[in-house]
Order: C-alpha cells, then structure tokens, then sequence
C-alpha cells in the first residue's frame, strides 16, 4: 500500500530492444533461442531469475558450457515452501547435481576469475537468521549477461512454457539498466535466497526421504506438462 501510494515518477533510459513472442502451438521457439544465445554470448557473468526452473538438456548444458568459458552463472529460483507448484520445484531440483557437477571439471576449476562455476539459490522468501518468512513466492522471470544484455517477461524455464503456453519477452541492450537489474539480483532477491550446496543437490538427486523420493517419483510421470 505504500508502495502504491508513492508518485509514479518513470525515468526513461534509452535501450536498444527487441520484443519477442513464442507460441508453441505455431511451432514458435523465439524466447527459447534468445536464452540459448544469451547464455553463449555470455563471457563474464550470467544472472538467471525464474520462478519455475526445470530446465531442459539444451538449457543445461548452455549454462556447463558457459562454466567451461569462465562465465560465473548464478541460477535463483524458488523452494518448494515457496513456490505455488511445489512439485515442479522437487522434480526440478532432480538436475541440480548435474548442472553442478560442472564445477569439478579442469576447465572450471582453472578459472581465474572470481567465483567461476554455477551457482544455485533457492528463494526462502526470509532473510538468513530469520524463523518466519516475510515474503511469498518469487514470481520474476529475468535474466542479466554482462551487465550489458538483459532478458524481461514472462516466459518460465519448464516445459509448459516451451511447449504449451504463449509468452512474451523483451531483450534489451543497456549498461545502465542491466545494472539495476543486477543490483535487484544480488542486494534484493539473493537475500531472501539460500545457496544450494552439493550434499544437497545430491541429496535431491536421490533422496532418503520416503515422503520426497514418492512425490519426486510422482511428480517425474507429469514432468512434461509441468
């Protein structure tokens, strides 16, 4: 409400943009291929937020490749406590182990840049130290390369939105803009955010949990249409 109530004072910055939509029942790819190239272009850094991560084999393996090259990628999606699909969160975290797995490889590990590899954090909608949760799920869907290009809209990292839902998409080439974006990522959204280790993703990968390891299975027989 207080956010509302403050005037609305836009400051328009110039930006060389491109506006794109995907609509897979007419075969349309778009968003899909800008992420890809995005990803290869990419030479320092690649900051991926979406709400629902459950990435595809090409997209995996854009984001190892992206490691092998010494781009810091740093993927923000949400936990199962946030996310309104939690299942699709269970299932997805089942690739997490093998998008870090690139981190062990000499390619990765020569890097002399700092922080090389993938990262991957969770959304807790909490600060660190903090018991209650003060915010719901994260529902953004961006990305920033290079604090140069940066991708805006609404088209989520899972199958629904590469195979079933239309979406749309800006990509916009701006420094200063890219900027603020990235700044939202590291001082506002990793905040409320979780890094996940490799026990863990391990762990994901195949749980001890008799609960999880069934809703994992359960959830894996739908895995297309989530």
């Amino acid at each position: 409400a207080d956010l509302a109530a403050l005037p609305f004072q836009p400051d328009y910055v110039p930006a060389r943009s491109r506006f794109f939509q995907s609509r897979p029942r007419l075969g349309e790819t778009y968003i899909t291929q800008a992420y890809l190239k995005l990803i290869a272009d990419a030479r320092e850094e690649a900051l991926i937020a979406n709400a629902y991560f459950l990435p595809s084999p090409e997209l995996i393996e854009a984001v190892k490749d992206a490691a092998r090259r010494c781009v810091r990628v740093i993927i923000l999606t949400n936990s199962p406590e946030t996310n309104d699909l939690p299942d699709l969160t269970i299932v997805g975290r089942g690739y997490y182990m093998d998008i870090l797995s690139v981190n062990q490889e000499p390619a990765v590990k020569n890097c002399e840049c700092e922080d090389p590899g993938v990262q991957i954090w969770e959304w807790q909608g909490r600060r660190a130290g903090e018991t209650e949760r003060s915010q719901g799920t994260i529902h953004a869907k961006y990305a920033v390369f290079d604090r140069l290009v940066s991708l805006v809209g609404s088209h989520n990292l899972d199958p629904r939105s590469d195979k079933l839902n239309s979406e749309s998409a800006i990509v916009f080439e701006s420094r200063e803009l890219s900027d603020q974006l990235a700044g939202l990522f590291y001082v506002n959204d990793m905040v409320f955010s979780k890094q996940i280790s490799v026990d863990e993703a391990k762990e994901f990968k195949t749980p001890s949990d008799t609960f999880y390891r069934l809703r994992k299975g359960f959830g894996g027989l739908f895995e297309e249409h989530l």
